[in-house]
């Protein structure tokens, strides 16, 4: 009779499997301190959520920033802007705009209106911030890019700062 294999994980091949390594004190310590950190909410799903829980910007900054690319979004809907990437075309003839003249037109057309307008004025009052406030913001909040160093940091922190100011005085 053989001799008695001892109890393992195997391969299957047959032959066992090597005993997996503990993992490393450092990264013990970052998955503790992610998980304190509390890496479950949806702030760590956009480079601005991420710099806000970094407290690298204020939750004033925060809201504009988030303020910013939902009027984006709804400005770049209104001008038919294609996506990014480009998405395959399940309709080859192309989806049919509603008449202008249909209520369900008239409500289109309105809120289409209303997200140029609000583009237009928020985009005036972020230049008021300078070129690369203007540019960084808009790279960070649309396009998902880090801000590189302290000035574009600062510039950032300005052009949110900027936007926060404007509708905060649109209020009154």
């Amino acid at each position: 009779m053989g001799k008695r294999k001892p109890m393992a994980a195997r391969k299957p091949c047959g032959r066992t499997r090597p005993e997996p390594e503990p993992p490393s004190p450092a990264e013990v310590k970052r998955l503790r301190d992610a998980s304190l950190a509390g890496m479950r909410s949806a702030e760590w799903g956009t480079e601005l959520g991420r710099l806000y829980l970094a407290d690298k910007i204020s939750s004033v900054q925060y809201r504009a920033g988030r303020r910013w690319a939902a009027i984006v979004e709804a400005y770049a809907e209104a001008c038919q802007t294609p996506r990014q990437p480009g998405t395959a075309t399940l309709d080859p003839e192309g989806g049919k705009a509603a008449d202008p003249d249909t209520p369900a037109g008239r409500k289109t057309a309105k809120r289409h209106k209303r997200a140029v307008d609000l583009f237009n004025e928020a985009s005036m009052a972020l230049e008021h911030a300078g070129r690369l406030a203007t540019h960084v913001t808009r790279a960070t909040t649309e396009s998902q890019v880090i801000p590189c160093g302290f000035l574009e940091l600062a510039a950032l922190r300005s052009g949110l700062q900027h936007l926060a100011a404007y509708w905060e005085t649109r209020k009154r």
